[in-house]
């Protein structure tokens, strides 16, 4: 099933939602293990390889998502690309 979450890059990428407010509030560490193991999963199940470049959707619309506590986590993760 392709997602409706990001322009011209739908058909070419997984999305993964957080509820909630990343300008005021940081995800939980429970979140962060959540979204790590869905994308360690997606690996291990062929859906994306093993060398994805990971991106915050920010950087392929113009939005404030993910909010900039969760923006500056994820530039922390491996596969994340300016």
């Amino acid at each position: 099933v392709m997602g409706a979450h990001a322009t011209n890059w739908n058909a070419k990428s997984i999305g993964i939602s957080f509820l909630g407010n990343y300008n005021n509030n940081r995800p939980t560490a429970a979140m962060i293990s959540a979204a790590k193991g869905i994308l360690a999963d997606a690996v291990s199940r062929g859906q994306i390889s093993s060398g994805y470049t990971l991106y915050g959707h920010r950087q392929v619309s113009a939005t404030e998502c993910p909010g900039t506590n969760l923006w500056n986590e994820i530039r922390t993760w491996a596969h994340w690309k300016a």
